[in-house]
C-alpha cells in the first residue's frame, strides 16, 4: 500500500510560487517597513522623554 496513492495532496490551495527576485523584493519591502516602524517608535520615545534639570 502506498502512503499517497493519489495526487490530490499535490494539488494544494492557498500558496503562491514566486521568483527569487520576486522573493527578494517582497524582503525589501518588509524589510523598510519595520525600518519605519522602529524609527517612528524610536522618535516617538525620544521625544517624550524629557530631561529636568
Amino acid at each position: 500500500m502506498e502512503p499517497h496513492g493519489d495526487d490530490d495532496f499535490l494539488e494544494a490551495d492557498g500558496f503562491e510560487v514566486f521568483t527569487v527576485e520576486e522573493l527578494l523584493a517582497e524582503d525589501e519591502i518588509i524589510e523598510d517597513m519595520l525600518a519605519e516602524e522602529f524609527k517612528a517608535a524610536d522618535d516617538g520615545e525620544a521625544s517624550s522623554v524629557s530631561c529636568c534639570r
